[in-house]
């Protein structure tokens, strides 16, 4: 079937390729017997190319798309069929079958003839269709364009219709009584009913009138007010020179009787100049201040709250933000006066409703910007003074008053914290002095490391809280837009450190709520505030404030108390040269450890961050984010004979919350102790700690704990690898007899387990040690 298909095609082909053959033959023998000149020759190309044009284009007119695309498809199947044909004629009879192979290769070249003049009719159908939609195109772009000319004369002429229906004159502009109020209070020589109701016009003349006869009396009634009020402001500023006459007597008496109020305890006026001073605070200020003196006052005398600074200038202040207001107000109501302007077509029905209307919107945005520049300063007090002042400087302005709250202890101690508001930035910062009265002087001791002075005094309060990194959003971007280049601008809302440091737990004392800058460290903050509902965290203010006051102020004497403690043990241990002299309490040591340390401290020295960064030993510790820059950083040098340790210290800030950390630096004379070795004997000290604190042992005392604890670790270390080692064993750490350690400690066995653990766990009532 395939090959009559194929046979029925190439019939086809063969029929509708005669015409073109002949021509071409036709043409070829022209081309033979003509031997003119070139330019005949060209001259019948181009007449034998028009004509093909033509024949295609007459065979485009006859048939359909669809008749050749089926064509198309046929031509293609034939093809296919004797290409098969071919193939198995090869594959039977390769010798015998050219004849029977060029035959079908015949067939196959007319058919792709066929599909050649389809493809050509194909793309002259194609370039009809395009010249037909370029005219089509054409039609309707000119077509558009008249229906624009025609919209736009359109609309030309319904703005000059709108124009003049909206003409109106002066008299519009006014607000008249309406008509039947008009008619009842008018008279009738100016209302004349019997000829205004009829008439339109003269009744709008007669309302004009009665119009200007009302005006006249209110502006008559106007000046009798107004003398009115003159007198009466006489008379007020007669009173005001009176009461100021009589304010110094009254000033003379109330200072006349400071001397009662002091034997009766009754701070009367210093009571009264915080009050005063209290209403030049910012409210943040005002708020922090306000729940700091009520906490005082509901039961807690040893915290004591005052207002500093210079209330002169903070009146002034407060003077130029009620200008500021007002200047606003005035801007905001002259630019909805402008808006409101004539030629709006509802103003003209009803003026009235239009200006009650803008007066209400002037109302709103006046006290819109009035309450969000509640706490900022005017940046332009005088013209000369606003070229002078630095952009940055005034961006880091402080308010002139600060809020002092003392936080005392009932030894005497006392931590001092002032709390600054920054009016640009919006957000409070403080400052931080310590008052100790219970450390007693070591003669001739020279104090290496003060815990209780600087500004990081109040760091990790609360944990994440460094106080470095502001908790309002918009910090970076107002000090980025003034100084982008700036060094304190490399950490995203680094706070500039002539503010101080902006605590979290600082701004939700003052009332302010920003969101957390990260999900962690809010997480982290309300696991501190194990006393507050945690369901407040995002909330602001006088809630926020009046909720963590109890906590935050019972922080900050934990804090005081912990660092006093500290600071004993730090002055203690700075002169100590044997393990003796280390601070444990009496109790403890017997409690806790034997009869008997052998190993003693040789010397206790700070160490700088850079010093404990660059040592190996502290290297997992800082990998760990464990040790950072914000802690303190001490070397304790252990002493045995010929073997040393070095055990470098890290108390967090947060002592005694987070425990000390201890990384070690064990030799053996010469030669460095295993690493397994030294692992067991920081495990032993930072992670049993809890042992330690047995029978009621305070947690403050934890440092000189684990420096005594430390100490024994050596001897059972030192006497344990002696009793293991032979002095003749290469590769143990002892090279003669000279160098081993007697057992002075009980135990029953050196090492015991596949990682051979010593037995450094004490068990008291039974005074041995124990592999744990």
């Amino acid at each position: 079937m395939a090959s009559e298909d194929s046979k029925k095609l190439a019939g086809e082909v063969d029929s509708d390729e005669v015409e073109v053959i002949s021509v071409t033959k036709k043409s070829n023998t022209v081309e033979e017997a003509n031997e003119g000149p070139a330019k005949d020759l060209v001259k019948s190309q181009i007449d034998l190319y028009k004509d093909a044009l033509a024949y295609e284009e007459a065979e485009v007119a006859q048939r359909k798309a669809d008749a050749d695309q089926q064509h198309f498809l046929q031509t293609n199947g034939a093809i296919r069929s004797i290409m098969q044909e071919i193939l198995k004629l090869k594959l039977k009879q390769p010798e015998k079958c050219s004849e029977a192979v060029e035959e079908q290769r015949v067939k196959a070249m007319m058919l792709i003839l066929n599909m050649r003049k389809l493809s050509r009719t194909q793309k002259v159908r194609v370039r009809l269709a395009r010249e037909e939609a370029l005219d089509a195109r054409q039609s309707v772009d000119g077509v558009t364009l008249q229906l624009q000319g025609l919209l736009y004369e359109v609309l030309h002429l319904q703005k000059e219709a709108q124009r003049c229906l909206l003409a109106h004159t002066a008299d519009k502009d006014v607000d008249l009584l309406p008509v039947e109020q008009f008619y009842e209070e008018a008279p009738p020589s100016i209302s004349r009913p019997d000829v205004t109701r009829s008439d339109p016009h003269q009744q709008r003349l007669a309302r004009l009138h009665w119009e200007l006869e009302q005006r006249r009396g209110q502006t008559s009634l106007g000046e009798q007010l107004s003398s009115e009020l003159h007198s009466v402001q006489v008379n007020i500023s007669e009173l005001n020179t009176k009461l100021a006459a009589i304010r110094p007597c009254i000033n003379d008496v109330l200072q006349s009787t400071i001397p009662l109020q002091e034997a009766l305890g009754l701070p009367l006026t210093a009571m009264r100049k915080q009050q005063e001073a209290a209403q030049l605070l910012p409210m943040p200020l005002y708020t922090l201040w306000m729940q700091c003196s009520a906490y005082s006052e509901a039961g807690d005398p040893l915290v004591c709250s005052m207002i500093r600074g210079d209330t002169d200038a903070a009146a002034k202040l407060q003077q130029q933000q009620h200008e500021e207001q007002h200047k606003t107000s005035a801007a905001a109501a002259a630019a909805e006066a402008t808006e409101a302007a004539p030629g709006d077509a509802d103003s003209d029905n009803d003026p009235e409703d239009s200006n009650d209307v803008s007066s209400h919107k002037s109302r709103d945005r006046s006290e819109r910007s009035g309450r969000g520049k509640t706490h900022v300063p005017s940046s332009n007090s005088s013209s000369s003074n606003a070229a002078a002042v630095d952009p940055m400087q005034q961006m880091l302005e402080l308010h002139p008053l600060h809020v002092e709250v003392t936080v005392s202890t009932p030894d005497g101690s006392s931590v001092v914290i002032q709390f600054h508001y920054a009016m640009q930035l919006r957000l409070v910062t403080t400052r931080t002095f310590v008052l100790a009265k219970t450390l007693p002087p070591v003669p001739g001791a020279v104090v290496y490391t003060d815990v209780l002075t600087g500004p990081d005094f109040l760091d990790e309060l609360f944990p994440g809280d460094g106080g470095v990194v502001s908790p309002n959003p918009a910090t970076i971007h107002q000090l980025r837009r003034l100084q982008p280049h700036s060094a304190f601008l490399h950490h995203p809302a680094l706070i500039p450190p002539q503010l101080g440091r902006a605590y979290k737990w600082a701004q939700q004392l003052a009332g302010l709520a920003f969101p957390a800058l990260q999900q962690e460290e809010t997480r982290a903050l309300k696991d501190g505030l194990v006393t507050v509902a945690e369901e407040i965290a995002h909330e602001g203010g006088t809630e926020v404030s009046s909720e963590r006051v109890h906590v935050t102020l019972s922080a900050l004497r934990r804090r005081l108390k912990a660092r006093l403690v500290l600071q004993q043990h730090l002055l203690s241990l700075q002169s100590a040269n044997s393990t003796s002299c280390i601070p444990v309490p009496s109790g403890s040591v017997s409690a806790l450890f034997p009869g008997k340390v052998s190993c003693e401290l040789v010397s206790w020295r700070p160490v700088s961050w850079q010093d404990y960064n660059a040592l190996s030993a502290t290297a997992a510790l800082r990998d760990a984010g464990l040790a950072v820059a914000t802690s303190f950083f001490f070397r304790a040098l252990y002493q045995r004979r010929h073997v040393e340790m070095s055990a470098y210290v890290c108390v967090s800030a947060d002592y005694p919350n987070t425990v000390p950390l201890f990384a070690l630096d064990l030799k053996w004379g010469d030669q460095p102790c295993p690493h397994a070795h030294v692992q067991q004997l920081e495990a032993e000290v930072n992670v049993h700690w809890s042992d330690l604190l047995v029978g009621g042992t305070d947690k403050a005392h934890i440092l000189p704990l684990m420096l005594y604890r430390l100490a024994m670790c050596l001897d059972v270390y030192t006497e344990a690898v002696s009793s293991r080692l032979n002095p003749s064993d290469a590769a143990g750490p002892l090279p003669d007899d000279s160098m081993h350690f007697h057992k002075e400690k009980i135990f029953f066995r050196s090492a015991r387990g596949p990682d051979r653990a010593f037995p450094l766990k004490y068990l008291p009532k039974l005074r041995v040690f124990a592999q744990r």
